[in-house]
């Protein structure tokens, strides 16, 4: 593997185990979020059950 790419793992993985760690690396995703993607799969499927039936 070439240094740059070497470098760039191991500071991201010393970011996910630093004990000294505040929490998570990255936020949650936000509940708004979630439900708009589970509402538009829903959509979709029933768009798509009523279009072939």
């Amino acid at each position: 593997m070439d240094d740059q790419f070497e470098n760039e793992l191991e500071s991201r993985l010393q970011l996910l185990e630093s004990p000294g760690g505040a929490g998570m690396a990255h936020p949650d995703l936000a509940r708004a979020d979630v439900v708009a993607a589970i509402l538009g799969v829903v959509t979709t499927i029933l768009v798509m059950l009523w279009w072939a039936f």
